[in-house]
């Protein structure tokens, strides 16, 4: 009680607006945790951070609710884009040709998988970041065909080169953003001069258009391309949280944050040591 009323609560605030390092969070942690102990911890944190019904105490987990603080931005940036304090973001969407739907489509988890993300301010990126890590981690062969032409071309962390997703602004700029829209309206993957008739800069545009092909081949080999006219990617304002469809708009931090502690907790070693010696069904536990 002391800990979250006292001492989180002073730092949660701050945590909204501002990037936190890591070595914060760990130097923060240190301190909560030798303040409970005073010495070696005795309970494993990721024990610790579990609900009572799991063997837990509920200890906040400082690094899940900063991630969840910056997710339940989400939300607020998707109500309010023509406000003043959403300019700095504006400006970068205008920048990659992208409006904010499109670019909370993609899936990227970490800066490294969509470098671009280096131009935009630490706050964005948290956001954007924590965001792609708290969405459900898409399977290919569980997904519709509709589903699969639906997906975003670029930053989709299913289409890596070298570990680095996707992304051609030229290809952007000339209105190519999901895999549907490497396909004509039969159904047939687009010709190379296709290709070069819907692109608004064909100076390198062999080289891409084999670079993209090559890679697409993960969705493309996968599909009926019969259905991929008739997919809708317009007006989609929804993202996959924990197998559950949630509206942009709805996003909390209250429910991001049992996302990241769900992901995060281990029952103690007790439990399943008991659970052992006296032959008790994990379902039991």
């Amino acid at each position: 009680i002391v800990i979250k009323a006292l001492v989180c609560s002073k730092i949660i605030y701050p945590s909204m607006l501002l990037h936190v390092p890591d070595r914060v969070i760990s130097e923060v942690n240190r301190l909560l945790y030798n303040f409970i102990w005073k010495k070696k911890d005795r309970i494993a944190r990721r024990s610790l951070i579990g609900k009572y019904e799991d063997g837990g105490l509920n200890m906040i987990d400082l690094e899940s609710k900063f991630a969840a603080m910056k997710v339940g931005w989400v939300s607020r940036i998707v109500k309010n884009m023509d406000m003043n304090w959403t300019c700095g973001l504006t400006h970068y969407l205008n920048r990659l040709n992208m409006n904010v739907f499109d670019f909370l489509k993609m899936s990227f988890r970490t800066k490294l998988q969509f470098p671009l993300l280096d131009k935009i301010s630490p706050f964005y990126k948290d956001v954007i970041l924590y965001f792609n890590n708290v969405k459900i981690k898409k399977q290919i062969n569980l997904m519709s065909d509709s589903e699969i032409f639906g997906e975003t071309l670029w930053g989709n962390e299913l289409v890596q080169s070298k570990n680095v997703t996707l992304f051609i602004d030229t290809w952007v700029k000339s209105n190519i953003r999901y895999i549907k829209d490497l396909f004509d309206d039969q159904g047939n993957f687009l010709t190379l001069q296709q290709t070069k008739e819907k692109l608004v800069c064909t100076k390198n545009y062999i080289c891409e258009y084999k670079f993209i092909k090559h890679h697409a081949k993960i969705f493309t080999n996968k599909v009926d391309n019969r259905v991929a006219p008739f997919v809708q990617t317009i007006g989609h304002k929804y993202c996959i949280i924990n197998n559950k469809r949630i509206d942009l708009e709805s996003i909390h931090s209250k429910m991001v944050y049992s996302v990241f502690i769900d992901k995060k907790k281990q029952k103690p070693a007790s439990i399943s040591y008991w659970a052992r010696r006296f032959d008790i069904l994990k379902s039991d536990v």
